[in-house]
Protein backbone atom coordinates (compact mmCIF):
# COMPACT_ATOMS: atom_id res chain seq x y z
CA UNK A 1 0.00 0.00 0.00
CA UNK A 2 2.88 2.33 0.79
CA UNK A 3 4.34 1.95 -2.72
CA UNK A 4 0.93 2.65 -4.26
CA UNK A 5 0.49 5.78 -2.13
CA UNK A 6 3.97 7.02 -3.05
CA UNK A 7 3.08 6.42 -6.71
CA UNK A 8 -0.19 8.39 -6.35
CA UNK A 9 1.67 11.19 -4.56
CA UNK A 10 4.36 11.32 -7.26
CA UNK A 11 1.82 11.15 -10.07
CA UNK A 12 -0.35 13.88 -8.58
CA UNK A 13 2.63 16.16 -7.95
CA UNK A 14 4.10 15.51 -11.41
CA UNK A 15 0.84 16.30 -13.20
CA UNK A 16 0.33 19.44 -11.11
CA UNK A 17 3.88 20.71 -11.57
CA UNK A 18 3.86 19.85 -15.28
CA UNK A 19 0.64 21.80 -15.72
CA UNK A 20 2.02 24.81 -13.85
CA UNK A 21 5.19 24.75 -15.96
CA UNK A 22 3.21 24.53 -19.21
CA UNK A 23 0.94 27.39 -18.17
CA UNK A 24 3.83 29.66 -17.16
CA UNK A 25 6.53 28.76 -19.67
CA UNK A 26 4.56 27.62 -22.72
CA UNK A 27 1.01 28.97 -22.76
CA UNK A 28 1.53 32.48 -21.38
CA UNK A 29 4.39 33.35 -23.81
CA UNK A 30 2.55 31.71 -26.72
CA UNK A 31 -0.65 33.69 -26.22
CA UNK A 32 1.16 37.01 -26.64
CA UNK A 33 1.53 36.32 -30.38
CA UNK A 34 -2.07 35.26 -30.99
CA UNK A 35 -4.85 37.54 -32.23
CA UNK A 36 -7.03 38.83 -29.33
CA UNK A 37 -10.11 36.83 -30.38
CA UNK A 38 -8.20 33.56 -30.45
CA UNK A 39 -6.40 34.37 -27.23
CA UNK A 40 -9.68 34.95 -25.41
CA UNK A 41 -11.24 31.65 -26.46
CA UNK A 42 -8.09 29.59 -25.94
CA UNK A 43 -7.31 31.26 -22.62
CA UNK A 44 -10.83 30.56 -21.39
CA UNK A 45 -10.52 26.87 -22.26
CA UNK A 46 -6.91 26.48 -21.07
CA UNK A 47 -7.69 28.21 -17.77
CA UNK A 48 -10.68 25.99 -17.11
CA UNK A 49 -8.77 22.80 -17.93
CA UNK A 50 -5.80 23.89 -15.83
CA UNK A 51 -7.98 24.77 -12.85
CA UNK A 52 -9.60 21.33 -12.72
CA UNK A 53 -6.38 19.44 -13.55
CA UNK A 54 -4.48 21.31 -10.83
CA UNK A 55 -7.18 20.86 -8.19
CA UNK A 56 -7.59 17.12 -8.88
CA UNK A 57 -3.80 16.63 -8.87
CA UNK A 58 -3.39 18.57 -5.63
CA UNK A 59 -6.26 16.54 -4.18
CA UNK A 60 -4.41 13.30 -4.99
CA UNK A 61 -1.29 14.77 -3.39
CA UNK A 62 -3.16 15.70 -0.21
CA UNK A 63 -4.95 12.39 0.23
CA UNK A 64 -1.90 10.22 -0.46
CA UNK A 65 0.35 12.46 1.67
CA UNK A 66 -2.10 12.36 4.59
CA UNK A 67 -2.41 8.56 4.47
CA UNK A 68 1.36 8.17 4.12
CA UNK A 69 1.71 10.28 7.25
CA UNK A 70 -0.32 7.69 9.13
CA UNK A 71 1.85 4.74 8.10
CA UNK A 72 4.93 3.87 10.16
CA UNK A 73 8.30 2.50 8.98
CA UNK A 74 6.93 -1.03 8.82
CA UNK A 75 3.87 -0.18 6.72
CA UNK A 76 1.52 -0.43 9.70
CA UNK A 77 -1.15 2.20 10.17
CA UNK A 78 -0.13 4.32 13.15
CA UNK A 79 -2.67 3.97 15.93
CA UNK A 80 -3.75 0.46 14.94
CA UNK A 81 -1.80 -0.85 17.94
CA UNK A 82 -3.43 1.72 20.24
CA UNK A 83 -0.44 4.12 20.12
CA UNK A 84 -0.49 7.27 18.03
CA UNK A 85 2.73 9.28 18.05
CA UNK A 86 3.56 11.85 15.42
CA UNK A 87 6.49 13.57 17.13
CA UNK A 88 7.71 17.12 16.66
CA UNK A 89 9.33 16.53 13.28
CA UNK A 90 6.20 14.83 11.96
CA UNK A 91 4.01 17.63 13.26
CA UNK A 92 6.28 20.29 11.77
CA UNK A 93 6.38 18.41 8.47
CA UNK A 94 2.59 18.26 8.49
CA UNK A 95 2.18 21.96 9.23
CA UNK A 96 4.64 23.04 6.53
CA UNK A 97 3.20 20.59 4.00
CA UNK A 98 -0.35 21.73 4.73
CA UNK A 99 0.66 25.40 4.46
CA UNK A 100 2.33 24.87 1.08
CA UNK A 101 -0.61 22.80 -0.15
CA UNK A 102 -3.11 25.45 0.97
CA UNK A 103 -1.05 28.16 -0.72
CA UNK A 104 -0.99 26.25 -4.01
CA UNK A 105 -4.72 25.52 -3.88
CA UNK A 106 -5.27 29.18 -3.00
CA UNK A 107 -3.28 30.31 -6.04
CA UNK A 108 -5.25 28.01 -8.35
CA UNK A 109 -8.61 29.06 -6.92
CA UNK A 110 -7.72 32.76 -6.93
CA UNK A 111 -6.73 32.56 -10.59
CA UNK A 112 -9.62 30.32 -11.60
CA UNK A 113 -12.41 32.01 -9.67
CA UNK A 114 -11.41 35.68 -9.59
CA UNK A 115 -8.71 36.59 -12.10
CA UNK A 116 -9.55 34.31 -15.00
CA UNK A 117 -13.22 35.33 -15.37
CA UNK A 118 -12.40 39.03 -15.06
CA UNK A 119 -9.92 38.73 -17.92
CA UNK A 120 -12.78 37.71 -20.22
CA UNK A 121 -15.14 40.61 -19.53
CA UNK A 122 -16.66 41.81 -22.76
CA UNK A 123 -17.87 45.31 -23.43
CA UNK A 124 -21.55 45.77 -24.19
CA UNK A 125 -22.28 47.17 -27.63
CA UNK A 126 -24.14 50.14 -26.11
CA UNK A 127 -21.20 51.25 -23.95
CA UNK A 128 -19.52 53.20 -26.68
CA UNK A 129 -15.81 53.65 -27.26
CA UNK A 130 -15.09 54.85 -23.70
CA UNK A 131 -16.79 51.78 -22.23
CA UNK A 132 -14.92 49.42 -24.53
CA UNK A 133 -11.60 51.09 -23.62
CA UNK A 134 -12.40 50.75 -19.92
CA UNK A 135 -13.21 47.04 -20.37
CA UNK A 136 -10.01 46.53 -22.34
CA UNK A 137 -8.01 48.21 -19.56
CA UNK A 138 -9.70 46.01 -16.95
CA UNK A 139 -8.87 42.87 -18.96
CA UNK A 140 -5.23 43.90 -19.34
CA UNK A 141 -4.91 44.57 -15.59
CA UNK A 142 -6.49 41.20 -14.85
CA UNK A 143 -4.10 39.44 -17.22
CA UNK A 144 -1.15 41.24 -15.62
CA UNK A 145 -2.32 40.14 -12.14
CA UNK A 146 -2.84 36.61 -13.47
CA UNK A 147 0.74 36.51 -14.74
CA UNK A 148 2.07 37.63 -11.34
CA UNK A 149 0.00 35.07 -9.44
CA UNK A 150 0.97 32.34 -11.90
CA UNK A 151 4.66 33.16 -11.35
CA UNK A 152 4.20 33.12 -7.55
CA UNK A 153 2.39 29.77 -7.80
CA UNK A 154 5.14 28.28 -9.94
CA UNK A 155 7.88 29.63 -7.64
CA UNK A 156 6.13 28.09 -4.62
CA UNK A 157 5.73 24.75 -6.42
CA UNK A 158 9.36 24.71 -7.58
CA UNK A 159 10.66 25.53 -4.08
CA UNK A 160 8.47 22.76 -2.64
CA UNK A 161 9.81 20.37 -5.29
CA UNK A 162 13.39 21.33 -4.46
CA UNK A 163 12.77 20.75 -0.76
CA UNK A 164 11.21 17.36 -1.50
CA UNK A 165 14.11 16.40 -3.77
CA UNK A 166 16.76 17.42 -1.23
CA UNK A 167 15.11 15.68 1.69
CA UNK A 168 12.55 13.24 0.34
CA UNK A 169 13.01 10.84 3.24
CA UNK A 170 11.83 13.46 5.72
CA UNK A 171 9.47 15.65 3.71
CA UNK A 172 7.29 12.92 2.21
CA UNK A 173 5.78 10.78 4.95
CA UNK A 174 6.64 7.15 4.43
CA UNK A 175 9.64 8.02 2.25
CA UNK A 176 12.06 6.60 4.82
Amino acid sequence: MKVFLLFVFGLGWSVYLGGALVMAWVWRPLQKGLPPGQTGILCLKMGRIYKYLALVSLGLVAVSWAILGLIDHHGVLIGSNGVFEVGVSGLLRGIIGAAVWLALVGFVLFMGVFLHPSSHVRAETNQGEAGREKMKEMRLKSISRMNKVLKAELATALVATLIMALSSATVIPGGH
